[in-house]
Parts: C-alpha cells; structure tokens; sequence
C-alpha cells in the first residue's frame, strides 16, 4: 500500500507543480536565444573590471538564477552562450571554467530555486519566505565570487586579455536585451510578493511570458517546441523519481524511529545549538562529495528537521545554509554536477 501511496501523493503535490514549470521556462529561453543577448549586454558594463567577461559569467548567471531555479539549467545555459565568447578572447581555462561553475551554483540559491521548493515542502516552511531569505545570501556570494576574480586576476594578469573600452551609445542600447529577463523576473517574483501568485502560480506565469518573448524573437517553431518538451520531460522525470524513492526511504527511516532517536541522542550530548549546525555543515561537505544535490536534501532534511526543532533553531534560516552547503556539493569533486556539465558543453 505504501509503495502505491506515497509516490501518487508526491506526484499529485500541487506545489512540486513548479518543478516542470520552471525547468520548461529555462529551456525555453535556452532556445530562443534570449540568454545570449542577456550575456552580450553585460558584458558592455563589466568589461572594465579586473577579469572583464569573467565578472559578466557571474553577473549572468545570477540573472538566469533569478529565472530558471536550476543550477544545473544556469551552469549549461550560461555556459553554453559564454565559452565561445572566452575562447575566442583567449582566456585561461581554469579560471574561465571555474567561474561558470561557480557562478552556476547561484540557481538554487536566488529565488525561485527549485531546491528551496523541495525543502520547503519537506520542512513544512513557507517557500515565499524561503525566497525571501535567499537574496541576500545570494547577492553576498556573486559580490564574493567577483572579488575573488579581481584578485586572481591582478595576481595573475597573463590568465585574461586586456579589456576592451566600450563607449557608453553602445552600453546603453545594449539594455534593450535585458528587458525581457526584467520582465521574467517581475512575472515570477513579483507576482510572489506582491501576494497575486503563490510559487507554483508564478511559474506558470514565468513560461506563459517566455513563450510570448520567444515568439517575439520569431524563434517558436513546432522542432524547436518538441525538443523543448521533451528536454523538461526527461529532466522531470529524472527528478520525481529522486523524490519518490527519497520519500519511501523516509517513510522507512520514519518507521523504524531512526529520526526520534537520532534526536534523542544528539539532545543527550547536550550540545548547543552551534555545535549541532557545525557538525551537520561538516556532513553536508561530506555528502557533496558524492551525491546529487536534491538527493542529498531529500534524503537529510526530514531526519534533521526533528532534531533541529527542540533546539529551537530557525528552520528558514536553516535552509538557506542547506542550500549554499548542497552548492559547495555541485563543484566538489568527484561528483560535482555543474563539473560534468561544464566538461560536456
């Protein structure tokens, strides 16, 4: 009976209904070439910066974050449309691959990220709130990332081209490409804050409007939907059957009373509160070192929550440190996602 009821109950969770919806809205974008004007007209006001088209990696894939929830979404599409323009210039490959790698890491910590929204339903937290919580923390890692870059690159001047000077008529014209990410980023997390869609809605208000733009571009053609579906469909499906054999494993871990005792045992160490996040950090690191990021989310957060909820620790703040470990999980070898994807662009 359980093996029938808990997989129908995941897949008729209206809430996971987001997953397909904004996995659909990056492919969508992917192919209608929107990205690739995004990326050019960033890298006209970044090119003055120490690294210049490196910053415009991290910059643009905040953007795409910002749309697609994915970082596996963000580190293809972002690195698809910039590794001929870094090629081309002859940058360094370590740094030019590490950027996107890392910058591809900020699509499940900038809203709407898909892995805020598994977490949310499996901690019963608000995902609007969960959002809410990631901007900030997601601004402070791509104003990190960029610093980082400053000063590899004034340590290392040969790993970058000198930047080339662009006059401000073109900078400004080049806006005219942002427009549509603008209007993406106000149809989905405007709409969520503004308290006119909950997440699932937004997303569906995000593919509605890059549907619309890509017949803009003249760019909707009946090959180019067809792959488009059948891209989300493959992605989708390798994610709720994730979900579902991540469930029953908690549905078993939960039966044999694993979390109650866990919980019981860490409040007999008696320790504080501190401690216990520092001992669950150290687990995540371990964790990314060979599993998925959702896999990892899945299978920890109903066997953590517990524990955490008697030491009265913030479950919204939680997550969104959660997050930013299971992305330190996507570029730590051996198995680090964003890694292989990068490797097959």
């Amino acid at each position: 009976q359980i093996l029938g009821h808990i997989p129908w109950n995941l897949a008729t969770n209206t809430t996971l209904l987001a997953l397909p919806l904004y996995v659909l809205m990056g492919e969508i974008l992917l192919r209608s070439g929107i990205t690739e004007g995004m990326y050019q007209a960033l890298s006209k006001w970044l090119n003055r910066l120490p690294g210049t088209l490196l910053h415009t990696n991290i910059v643009a894939s905040g953007m795409f974050a910002c749309i697609s929830g994915s970082s596996a979404a963000t580190a293809a599409t972002v690195g698809g449309v910039a590794l001929p323009f870094l090629r081309a210039e002859r940058y360094d490959d370590r740094i030019a691959l590490g950027s996107l790698a890392a910058g591809g890491t900020l699509g499940i910590l900038l809203p709407p990220s898909i892995v805020m929204i598994v977490y949310g339903v499996l901690a019963e937290e608000s995902i609007g709130r969960l959002y809410l919580a990631g901007v900030v923390p997601g601004v402070l890692l791509m104003l990190g990332f960029m610093a980082t870059i400053v000063v590899i690159t004034l340590r290392h001047p040969d790993t970058t081209p000198p930047s080339q000077p662009t006059s401000w008529p073109d900078r400004w014209r080049g806006l005219v490409h942002l427009v549509p990410i603008a209007i993406l980023v106000v149809l989905v997390l405007g709409t969520i804050y503004a308290g006119v869609a909950t997440a699932t809605e937004a997303a569906a208000f995000g593919v509605t409007g890059a549907i619309a733009l890509a017949a803009a571009k003249g760019r909707v053609t009946a090959h180019m939907l067809s792959e488009t579906f059948l891209a989300t469909a493959t992605t989708t499906a390798m994610i709720v059957m994730i979900l579902i054999g991540a469930f029953l494993l908690q549905f078993i871990v939960s039966f044999l009373g694993l979390p109650s005792a866990l919980s019981r045992w860490v409040v007999s160490l008696e320790l504080s509160s501190l401690q216990v996040i520092l001992i669950i950090c150290a687990l995540y690191i371990v964790l990314g070192m060979f599993m998925e990021s959702l896999s990892i989310v899945v299978v920890t957060v109903p066997i953590l929550v517990p524990m955490l909820q008697p030491l009265g620790v913030d479950l919204i703040w939680f997550g969104v440190i959660i997050v930013v470990l299971v992305e330190l999980g996507l570029i730590t070898p051996p198995v680090g996602m964003n890694l292989f994807i990068l490797q097959g662009i």
